[in-house]
């Protein structure tokens, strides 16, 4: 009598399906107890990657140069697809990637939860007390998100000797979380071409390549003590290849991965029901059991994470009010120095003419005249045509005066009066303004 084994026997006790049986099944298209389904999926825990294919698990190893089995650190794939937009997922318990369950929370657009969450933790992702950083803590005091992002993409694995794509193996997803997804502060990887995913995408975009289909792509663990991945750019794909590629992008099959469905969905639990897709989703937000709650350590902690938010703005506020200050006295200060520039200026200008028009000026000389110096003893001073022209008549009449009643006067007599009583003129240089003055005069 024929016997047909079991695929892979359960724990405990184990038979054979007489030939019969299984004849009579397969005529009637199955019978009452469905296939255990689950997503086909690439998971990784441990910088060791593990395979899901039709609810069989494989770790990914390889024998190394000395014989011995290790696991595989590099893997390389092409990536079909990528979700159009970032979830998010909750889990009461601890994600086991040794064995994934369905998140008891999720949405697939990080705006609302999907249709077949049977237990919402909220309304919508923005309201859920899940959502923001500080609803989850860590052993060691990190905060963290109890509902973290993630985003999907399609691969399928990339044989190592070959170097070809497996186009008859399961669509596989990889499920990357945000320390994978983006990353700007490993510039030495980066340097090596070693990138988070978006920013390997932004890399094949800046060259002109707007698929992910059309090259290899190698995935590796980053050198740090949590979960990260990072991608590097593997070679084109022949042309061949690339149409294998493309048409297995556009499957439901793959379609159906990035979407992110989970094929068995957590059990129905009592909690509020979603709304509906064309339903507003407003007023206060929505109460949620104790036990779903952030703690008081963790509301602080929150309270002083705005508050030191809050300070550095006010800092960059003060700083900014600062600069400006600065600017406008420099512009003040610049302001007052030209004005006392132009004064000192105008200043100067005015002495230059006051020195111009000192003295006599008849127009006669343009320039002015030189200056005479006067002997040490003897100071002079300039003295008017008036002035002049009186003196000298004073001294014309005390020389024609009579010196006593009996004595005729020192002109009439023909007499010199005595050098010795005569005035001590001593001679100078006539300046051009003078001797035009004098000329006039006739000596």
């Amino acid at each position: 009598m024929g016997e047909v084994a079991t695929q892979k026997p359960a724990q405990g006790l184990s038979f054979a399906v007489p030939a019969h049986i299984a004849a009579r099944l397969k005529a009637a298209g199955g019978g009452n107890i469905a296939d255990k389904s689950s997503v086909n999926q690439l998971t990784f825990g441990g910088k060791a990657w593990l395979m899901h294919v039709n609810g069989e698990k494989k770790l990914l190893q390889r024998v190394n140069d000395d014989g011995d089995m290790e696991n595989v650190s590099i893997i390389k794939v092409v990536v079909l697809d990528q979700a159009a937009e970032r979830g998010r997922d909750y889990y009461e318990k601890p994600f086991n990637p040794l064995d994934p369950k369905g998140p008891d929370c999720w949405s697939a657009d990080s705006v609302k939860p999907h249709a077949s969450v049977q237990n919402p933790q909220a309304g919508s992702c923005s309201t859920c007390p899940m959502a923001p950083k500080g609803s989850k803590v860590g052993e060691d005091g990190q905060q963290g998100y109890a509902c973290a992002m993630f985003k999907l993409l399609s691969v399928i694995p990339v044989h190592h000797k070959t170097g070809q794509p497996n186009f008859d193996f399961p669509v596989l997803r990889l499920k990357l979380r945000m320390s994978s997804i983006w990353d700007k502060r490993d510039e030495a990887a980066a340097a090596e071409g070693w990138y988070g995913w978006d920013n390997y995408c932004d890399l094949l975009r800046q060259n002109g390549l707007s698929h992910t289909g059309a090259v290899t792509t190698r995935v590796r663990f980053a050198n740090v003590n949590y979960p990260k991945l990072q991608f590097k750019m593997g070679e084109f794909l022949d042309d061949e290849m690339f149409d294998k590629a493309l048409a297995r992008a556009g499957s439901d099959e793959v379609k159906k991965l990035v979407a992110g469905g989970y094929d068995k969905p957590a059990a129905p639990k009592l909690g509020k029901p979603l709304p509906k897709d064309d339903e507003e989703v407003d007023g206060p937000a929505p109460v949620v059991p104790a036990s779903k709650t952030p703690d008081a350590d963790t509301i602080a902690a929150a309270q002083k994470l705005r508050a030191a938010e809050e300070a550095a703005a006010a800092k960059h506020a003060a700083e900014a009010e600062t600069a400006r200050l600065v600017a406008n006295a420099k512009e003040v200060a610049a302001g007052k120095a030209k004005a006392i520039a132009d004064a000192k200026a105008a200043y100067e200008a005015a002495l230059a003419q006051a020195a111009a028009e000192e003295g006599f000026d008849d127009g006669a000389a343009s320039t002015p005249a030189p200056v005479v110096a006067a002997p040490a003893q003897t100071t002079r001073k300039r003295r008017t045509k008036e002035q002049i022209e009186a003196d000298n008549a004073a001294k014309a009449a005390a020389q024609a005066a009579p010196q006593s009643d009996d004595e005729p006067p020192a002109r009439a007599r023909n007499v010199k009066p005595e050098l010795d009583d005569a005035p001590k003129i001593v001679p100078q240089e006539v300046s051009n303004a003078l001797s035009g003055v004098l000329g006039a005069w006739g000596g």
